[in-house]
């Protein structure tokens, strides 16, 4: 659009020079049921309603380009916009997922910003060498971040997840319950009547599936707690190795694609990637499958062949 005594500008505009300190970069995406669906950046008021000016809309992996202001809003586009709101503000926004957000002013660098990584490098090398054990020196990198204030009290009350913390000992209990009722030997010995005298790699790969299941509709460390006195006893009825079936465990407690529910990464993706139930069964059921045939054959060789 061309304006008597205006020239376009071919400097690199920073955003830093434009904005105040409490200024943000927000990336969101606009869910399906969003009231700004089929609506403009114009008609939907983003300058008054949020507080935003919207600076770069993507649909479907593509930049567009022209009039952002004319451009009609559909579910799943995602934008980058500028807003003076704060953190907590943008959280409760009901049409909009925010995603990603970080002030626009840039700053200096501090040692604080190299610290963690350093503690995390040095940490994994001294313990690694046998200098000191793995928990003791991320249990030290934690208490000098804190006095050197790279964290708070209330980032590390914000980072720990208490429904994790008690899912994962509600587990343990759960297991040491059916240990100590005899459970874990019965569901063993079921598993071992189901294949009879077939080859071990038919009982571990009932194993996995059993497993494997557990976690699509329970959780990882719920499936794991539960299993793990179970093949445990199976290692002795079987008379097989018993790390071997506790390997196999730990890969299908964790590599679980079938349901947003079996890991936590899939949850996380699940509501801003706008994916429905049934994608999860179409892409994750044929890599739960090749994930299970590998894991199976792997850990036999290794296991019952090598050693």
């Amino acid at each position: 659009m061309n304006i008597k005594g205006l020239v376009p500008s071919t400097q690199k505009i920073n955003l830093a020079d434009i904005t105040n300190e409490r200024a943000r970069l927000v990336e969101v995406s606009i869910p399906d049921t969003s009231s700004l669906v089929n609506q403009s950046i114009k008609s939907a008021r983003f300058r008054n309603v949020f507080g935003s000016v919207v600076v770069a809309i993507r649909r479907n992996g593509v930049n567009l380009e022209g009039r952002l202001g004319g451009i009609r809003l559909k579910g799943g586009d995602n934008l980058v916009m500028i807003t003076t709101s704060d953190q907590d503000e943008l959280a409760t926004l009901k049409d909009l997922h925010v995603f990603n957000s970080q002030p626009v002013q840039s700053r200096k660098h501090t040692y604080k910003d190299f610290l963690p990584i350093f503690l995390l490098v040095a940490t994994i090398v001294v313990s690694t060498t046998g200098i000191i054990d793995l928990f003791v020196g991320l249990a030290a990198s934690c208490v000098v971040l804190f006095l050197t204030k790279c964290v708070s009290i209330s980032d590390i009350v914000k980072a720990v997840d208490m429904n994790v913390l008690f899912l994962v000992a509600s587990s343990y209990g759960l297991g040491l319950a059916m240990s100590n009722v005899g459970a874990d030997k019965f569901i063993a010995k079921s598993l071992v009547a189901i294949t009879g005298n077939a080859s071990p790699i038919i009982y571990m790969f009932l194993i996995y599936f059993v497993t494997n299941f557990l976690t699509a509709i329970l959780s990882n460390a719920a499936a794991l707690s539960l299993m793990f006195p179970v093949v445990v006893s199976a290692a002795k009825l079987e008379d097989l190795p018993v790390m071997m079936l506790v390997m196999l465990i730990t890969i299908a407690a964790t590599a679980d694609f079938s349901t947003p529910i079996g890991y936590q990464t899939n949850l996380i993706v699940y509501g801003p990637g706008h994916y429905k139930f049934t994608d999860y069964f179409k892409v994750g059921i044929p890599l739960n499958l090749i994930c299970m045939v590998v894991c199976v054959f792997v850990s036999y060789y290794y296991y019952m062949v090598i050693l």
